[in-house]
């Protein structure tokens, strides 16, 4: 019985500290994306088009195609399949930003994090020059 007792604190002891490198793992990059300040584009100085940028950063890599017309957004894309898991998340994250035509948009509840760092590739995609025109 003692012998039992021993290998089940092991088991358990190997089991917390797994678990602990995975909640690490998992989070990491997550403190600088909190601290991502968000700036608004101004569309009037956007030509009709289809941008591109990414952002990524630990586990969140997202890739966007945003697209221009009359100097609103009209749509963005999450071009990245990796990201798939996310697709309701990022569909929400887009109907607040097409609905307010900004970046700056209150974060979808439980969902922060992935928020600011969908809206900092939908921004990136806006403030380089990267649009399928010049490719």
């Amino acid at each position: 019985m003692k012998k039992f007792f021993k290998i089940t604190g092991w088991i358990f002891g190997v089991f917390i500290v797994f678990m602990v490198a995975v909640a690490i793992i998992s989070s990491r990059g997550m403190g600088d994306i909190k601290r991502l300040t968000i700036s608004n584009v101004d569309l009037s100085q956007k030509a009709d088009d289809v941008y591109r940028g990414s952002y990524h950063k630990g586990r969140w890599k997202y890739d966007v195609e945003v697209s221009i017309a009359n100097h609103r957004i009209a749509g963005i894309k999450e071009t990245n399949p990796s990201m798939q898991m996310t697709k309701d998340l990022t569909k929400k994250v887009v109907e607040k930003i097409i609905a307010g035509q900004a970046l700056k948009i209150d974060a979808v509840s439980g969902a922060s994090v992935n928020t600011k760092a969908i809206c900092k590739a939908v921004e990136i995609a806006l403030t380089q020059a990267n649009s399928s025109m010049q490719k």
